[in-house]
């Protein structure tokens, strides 16, 4: 497969939303608006906020075998995380949604 690797983090800096189609609705022309490739398991983008921003991680994930998989994620306020069988984003489906910090939630 080819093309770019990683997850894009798209982040608005001053458009707090509590709500996913709120985010969605962010485009990346906002002034407050900037964004990173994740290749790994770190980030380089630094926002020295801990409330008031918006952020979004979207790819795409091609699993290379037939097998289990775990998720993990970490998240404070509000994360959301939803997956599809196709490359269609309207396909997506939600897996799971928490309302508060999450330290650190597996799901396989």
């Amino acid at each position: 497969m080819q093309g770019s690797r990683g997850l894009l983090r798209e982040i608005w800096k001053e458009s707090p939303k509590s709500d996913l189609s709120q985010i969605l609705s962010l485009n990346s022309s906002a002034v407050d608006y900037d964004s990173e490739i994740i290749s790994d398991a770190s980030t380089t983008l630094i926002i020295n906020k801990t409330s008031g921003y918006s952020s979004k991680l979207s790819g795409f994930f091609l699993a290379p075998w037939d097998d289990y998989f775990t998720f993990h994620i970490r998240c404070d306020d509000k994360c959301e995380l939803h997956l599809s069988t196709s490359s269609d984003p309207s396909a997506k489906v939600g897996i799971f949604v928490f309302y508060y910090v999450v330290a650190n939630f597996k799901f396989f």
